[in-house]
Order: structure tokens, then C-alpha cells, then sequence
């Protein structure tokens, strides 16, 4: 009869070397597919007009949170990095 075949599929998996080795023993002698997808990115830095200060008043915070919710609303995915 014919082996068993193992199909490994990760979309994080780095190195795909180390991959291949785990799932077969060995990383030789196992074919290795990267597809390279890569996406195309949306990226922007956004400030509000108002001066940065250590406290910031209501109304800017305001400013933020509707453009956050803009932002947000038209894209499927989005990150938001934030000084904590």
C-alpha cells in the first residue's frame, strides 16, 4: 500500500525548515511550498491638530475617537498602536 501523506499549512511558521523537520523527522526529502503572500498595507500616522500635552482635553480626545471609528469602520482589519 501507499505511505501515509502529511500536509503541514501554517500562515506563521518561520523557519519553514525547522517545520518540515518537525512534521517529518527530518527537513530533506519533504517538498516545501511558500506561496510568499504578502499583502498590501494601509499605514498611517495620525495626530490630532491640536498640540500633544501631557493632558489632553475632552474635546480632543473626541477628535480621536471619531476618527479612530472612521478609520475603523472602513477597513476589514486595523491595528492600533497607543502610548500606555
Amino acid at each position: 500500500g501507499q505511505r501515509a501523506q502529511r500536509v503541514g499549512l501554517s500562515a506563521t511558521a518561520q523557519p519553514l525548515t525547522a517545520v518540515a523537520a518537525f512534521l517529518t523527522g527530518r527537513a530533506t526529502g519533504c517538498a516545501i511550498v511558500d506561496a510568499g503572500h504578502r499583502r498590501q498595507w494601509d499605514l498611517a500616522l495620525e495626530l490630532p491638530d491640536a498640540p500633544l500635552e501631557a493632558v489632553m482635553s475632552n474635546e480632543v480626545w473626541d477628535e480621536l475617537y471619531d476618527r479612530l471609528a472612521q478609520r475603523a469602520l472602513a477597513h476589514r482589519t486595523t491595528l492600533v498602536f497607543v502610548n500606555t
